[in-house]
C-alpha cells in the first residue's frame, strides 16, 4: 500500500474543487483571483502528492478522472468542515461574518430574492450573499452536487435527496406583442388555438417549461404539437422575442408587468385554463446546513 505524504493546503482544494464544478482552467482562475498558470500549478503539484491525473484535459470540458471524483468528493467536506468552523468562532465571537452562495432559477432569482437579500443584509450587515441565476434544474444540480447550499426553483425536484419547501406562488399567462390579432380580444381563447401561432419555448430544464407541458398534457394536448419556433433560455430572452414579433408565450406574470402596464405587451385570456404554480426553497438533505445558511433560510420563510 503506498502512504502519501500529506502536504498540499486548502487554497489549492478549493481551487480543485473551482476547476470541477466550472469545467474550465480560466474561469476557476477568475474566480479564485489568481493568474491562469498559477492555477495550473496548483493542480499539477496537487498531482504530484498523489501520484495520479486528476483531472482529464483532453476534451472541451474540464472534467474529474476517477481519482479526481473522489478528492473533490472529499475536498468539498473538508471545505465545508471549514466554512463551519469559521461561522461556528465568528458567533461564538459574536461576529456575524461570512459568505453564501444560492441558486435562483430564472423568475424568484430576478424578481423576488433580490429584494429578500437587501432586506437581510439590512440586519446582517456582515454576510455577503452570492446569487447565481440559471435555469431550475440547473439550480437543482447545484445543490445536489455542493455548488449552493441554497436555492429557489420553479419546479419540484425529482430527487429524494433535495428537501424542498413551499415559498412563493406565480401566474404563467399568454402573452402577445400589442400589434397580434389576438391583443384586442376581451373574452378567453381556446387553449388548442395557440396551436397554430409562432410560439416561444423555453430550454429544457426550465420551471416554466414544465409547467407549461403539463397543463397541456392534462388537457390532452400533446406539447410536441406547439409550434415552436425558437427556445430561450431565460425569462427575459423570451419577452424580447415577444416584443420583437418572434412569436407568443406563455410566461410569468412577474416577468411582463411592466410591458403589461405600458401597453407593450397584452395578456390573453385561456378559456377555464390558469397556468398557476409554486416556487419552492430547496437544500440537501444529507448535507449540513451552514449557521449562515439556517439564519437566512428562517429569515426568508418568515418574510411575506
Amino acid at each position: 500500500m503506498k502512504y502519501y505524504k500529506v502536504n498540499f493546503d486548502l487554497k489549492q482544494l478549493d481551487i480543485f474543487c473551482k476547476i470541477v464544478e466550472l469545467n474550465s482552467f480560466s474561469r476557476a482562475a477568475e474566480e479564485v483571483k489568481l493568474t491562469q498558470p498559477t492555477v495550473s500549478e496548483r493542480i499539477a503539484s496537487l498531482e504530484m502528492v498523489f501520484d495520479t491525473q486528476l483531472l482529464d484535459r483532453g476534451s472541451k470540458k474540464i472534467m474529474p478522472t476517477k481519482a479526481g471524483k473522489i478528492l473533490y468528493y472529499y475536498a468539498k467536506r473538508i471545505l465545508n468542515i471549514k466554512s463551519e468552523l469559521i461561522q461556528k468562532m465568528n458567533k461564538f465571537l459574536e461576529i456575524e461574518k461570512g459568505d453564501l452562495t444560492i441558486g435562483g432559477s430564472s423568475i424568484p432569482g430576478t424578481h423576488i430574492m433580490p429584494e429578500l437579500i437587501g432586506k437581510f443584509r439590512s440586519f446582517h450587515p456582515g454576510i455577503n450573499i452570492v446569487l447565481k441565476l440559471g435555469d431550475s434544474q440547473e439550480i437543482i444540480d447545484g445543490v445536489n452536487s455542493g455548488i449552493y447550499e441554497l436555492g429557489v426553483v420553479g419546479k419540484k425536484p425529482e430527487n429524494y435527496k433535495i428537501a424542498c419547501l413551499d415559498f412563493r406562488e406565480d401566474s404563467l399567462i399568454l402573452v402577445v406583442n400589442n400589434n397580434h390579432p389576438w391583443a384586442e380580444i376581451d373574452t378567453g381563447i381556446s387553449l388548442s388555438l395557440i396551436l397554430k401561432e409562432p410560439f416561444i419555448m423555453r430550454e429544457e430544464g426550465s420551471g416554466t417549461r414544465k409547467i407549461i407541458e403539463n397543463v397541456l398534457l392534462h388537457n390532452d394536448i400533446n406539447p410536441d404539437n406547439l409550434n415552436v419556433v425558437c427556445e430561450l433560455g431565460s425569462s427575459e430572452a423570451v419577452k424580447k422575442g415577444i416584443m420583437a414579433n418572434i412569436g407568443i408565450s406563455i410566461i410569468s406574470r412577474r416577468e411582463v408587468e411592466t410591458e403589461l402596464q405600458l401597453g407593450i405587451l397584452k395578456e390573453v385570456k385561456i378559456d377555464s385554463i390558469k397556468f398557476d404554480r409554486k416556487f419552492f426553497l430547496i437544500y440537501h438533505k444529507n448535507r449540513p446546513r451552514s449557521p449562515i445558511c439556517k439564519t437566512f433560510l428562517d429569515f426568508v420563510l418568515d418574510t411575506k
